[in-house]
């Protein structure tokens, strides 16, 4: 009896079906929140989490992986390859690494935007999105055409079946115009986090949403305002993330319009004409010529001075580093010195003549103080003085000194011309 129980436990053991995996890909700038939102994901029920989400630095990526909605109640594993942008420029063929062909059809793209670094927004989506259509697209040409047109006709109809929660609508059969210009057969969300400090001005909010929606219509995105912070969307985006990537996963959340810092706006709901109706109430309008670095300028960069006096403190990674030494190396090192000797000669300059100032202020201040301006009444009471003296006798000379020389001006008489000047 005990003998079949064990064999009847192995059989249902190797029967049961594996914990379905989804693969992430989240891509953005350093410091936009990305390690955050993950960091929410794993710590839904508290609060204020504390412990960092644990990663492996895998080239110039991060790779985690995590269970959701527990680690000891698990459902499905997450498997997140995290890209800096800055690293993209220089090796973006290792974004295709991520990515495996056979899990494309569970796969899925964040493409994280810094939203209180607005000048960065359009930026990031316009290097990302191509380098994300190109990646995925030489994955598919690897796939046979049955599972290739599979996969794009997926993407495709997600986007034509979408019925918003509440609200019954037909299925349309041809894709609107300027939608899914790009179909690299895998859902994309475009995040937009930090919303809790994002500019205050509404149409300048207006005109970021503006943006990121007509952007994300090219590449059939879904757009999601969040705030790890304040729990803004976290949960929303987790579950839609779900949705996308598992079958079977339902999702009932309809479209959020209404507050700026929680957009949501998930594939196949949006198009040209509801973004148009959804921005109405922002006046004055902004000309249609008008370009996002016009609205959203970059900060100006300081001075050579100033940062020669404040130098900003950067610390590289070290696959980072490493590169820029190899750089360096390639380019020749003498390059390298003589940047680094005019960097300390112009510091040398600037020293010397702040100290040069410096001594000038300092001279002008002790000649002011010792140079002292004479009061006239001082001078009018100095001769007064001489005046009321008795002036005292002098000796008798001989007469004829007398006769050949004129007689000096005693003290008194000195006063007294003194006293008539002024």
């Amino acid at each position: 009896m005990s003998g079949n129980l064990w064999q009847s436990l192995l059989r249902e053991s190797s029967e049961r079906a594996p914990i379905p995996c989804t693969d992430l890909l989240l891509l953005g700038p350093a410091e936009s929140g990305k390690s955050s939102l993950l960091h929410r994901w794993q710590h839904a029920g508290n609060k204020s989490p504390t412990e960092k989400p644990p990663g492996h630095t895998v080239l110039p990526s991060e790779f985690a992986t995590f269970h959701l909605p527990s680690e000891d109640d698990p459902a499905c594993q997450i498997n997140v390859w995290s890209f800096n942008t800055d690293l993209l420029e220089t090796e973006p063929a290792l974004l295709g690494l991520a990515i495996e062909a056979e899990r494309l059809h569970q796969t899925i793209a964040l493409v994280v935007v810094d939203g209180s670094h607005t000048w960065t927004i359009k930026q990031t989506l316009d290097k990302w999105l191509p380098a994300l259509d190109t990646a995925v697209r030489e994955k598919l040409l690897t796939l046979d055409d049955m599972k290739r047109n599979a996969l794009l006709e997926a993407n495709r109809k997600h986007w034509l079946s979408y019925e918003e929660p509440g609200h019954s609508s037909t299925t349309a059969s041809k894709l609107p115009d300027g939608v899914f210009v790009h179909n690299c057969g895998i859902p994309i969300v475009i995040v937009v986090t930090k919303t809790d400090i994002a500019p205050e001005d509404a149409i300048k909010q207006d005109f970021v949403q503006y943006t990121i929606r007509d952007i994300s219509l090219a590449y059939g995105a879904a757009v999601c305002y969040t705030s790890s912070k304040a729990s803004v969307n976290s949960e929303l985006l987790k579950n839609y993330v779900m949705h996308r990537t598992q079958p079977g996963v339902k999702f009932t959340e309809a479209p959020k319009l209404i507050d700026r810092n929680s957009i949501f706006v998930p594939s196949g709901y949006d198009s040209v004409e509801l973004i148009e109706q959804s921005l109405l109430g922002s006046q004055p309008r902004w000309p249609k010529t008008q370009t996002f670095d016009k609205m959203f300028p970059a900060p100006t960069e300081k001075s050579d001075d100033s940062a020669l006096l404040n130098p900003e403190i950067r610390v590289d990674t070290n696959q980072a580093w490493l590169r820029k030494l190899e750089k360096a190396a390639g380019t020749g090192l003498a390059e390298l010195q003589k940047s680094s000797l005019e960097a300390g000669r112009r510091m040398e300059e600037l020293t010397a003549a702040r100290r040069v100032e410096a001594e000038t202020r300092k001279e002008k201040v002790d000649v002011k103080k010792d140079t002292k301006d004479v009061n006239p009444k001082h001078l009018a009471n100095f001769f007064n003085n001489l005046l009321s003296r008795p002036e005292k006798q002098k000796g008798q000379r001989s007469a004829s000194v007398l006769l050949d020389k004129p007689k000096p001006k005693g003290v008194k008489e000195l006063a007294e011309d003194e006293l008539r000047k002024m």
